[in-house]
């Protein structure tokens, strides 16, 4: 959110503060009471997504680079291994494709890197009755497999999170724009308790207020009908 919109959501938070301090006053007129309910509506919507656009991908890209850490210290490992069962056998194209260091499937892009370990796993596998004098087993695959496949899981995950907070905060513009026509209809209404507490209460709520420099907003921020 901007600034802007903050100063906006701490008035919205200051006038439905009053609307609940006054509740027994404004719900004496149905339709001042009916408005109340749909800035308060459209208020907690705002609050949700407000919430809901500070998603942090920080969790999630560190899950996918622990996983991939994981995956690439294995398979480099195990293929260290089978490359000297494929010199034992004379067989330098298998040597090839399962000599590879963990660094350098690190540089590798995710799906590129995805598709080397698989390939490697599905060179293993028809093999694996050979290779235990070489350190592997079935379950040293299975971990391959299961290490892989939470990689493959994660891959999208922090863009996935990036693409739903960017929903969330292009929401965000649509429903200020409703709140400010359901206070503009306030404003308007208000002066049914003029001077009452609950209307000084109201007219001081409205005043947007910079959370940053504490200045008080120029006139395209102040209510849409000014109190009398």
């Amino acid at each position: 959110m901007t600034q802007r919109e903050e100063n906006f959501v701490s008035m919205c938070r200051a006038v439905n503060d009053v609307f609940k301090r006054y509740e027994s006053e404004w719900k004496s007129n149905k339709r001042f009471e009916k408005e109340v309910s749909v800035f308060g509506g459209l208020f907690e919507q705002l609050a949700q997504v407000k919430s809901d656009s500070n998603i942090v991908t920080t969790g999630a890209t560190v899950d996918k680079a622990d996983a991939a850490l994981r995956l690439f210290t294995l398979a480099a490992d195990l293929g260290k291994r089978v490359s000297v069962y494929a010199i034992d056998k004379d067989n330098q194209e298998l040597h090839d494709r399962l000599r590879i260091s963990r660094g350098a499937l690190s540089n590798m892009r995710d799906t590129p890197a995805l598709a080397k370990v698989n390939d490697m796993y599905n060179q293993l596998l028809p093999l694996i009755g050979e290779l235990g004098d070489y350190g592997v087993s079935q379950e040293n695959l299975d971990e391959l497999k299961a290490l892989k496949d939470e990689y493959d899981a994660l891959i999208s995950r922090p863009r996935s999170l990036i693409v739903e907070r960017k929903g969330h905060n292009e929401t965000i513009p649509e429903l200020i724009a409703e709140l400010r026509q359901s206070l503009y209809k306030l404003d308007s209404l208000i002066n049914l308790f003029s001077g009452t507490a609950f209307g000084t209460d109201y007219k001081n709520a409205r005043v947007i207020v910079d959370l940053v420099g504490r200045r008080k907003k120029k006139a395209e921020d102040k209510p849409s009908v000014e109190p009398e």
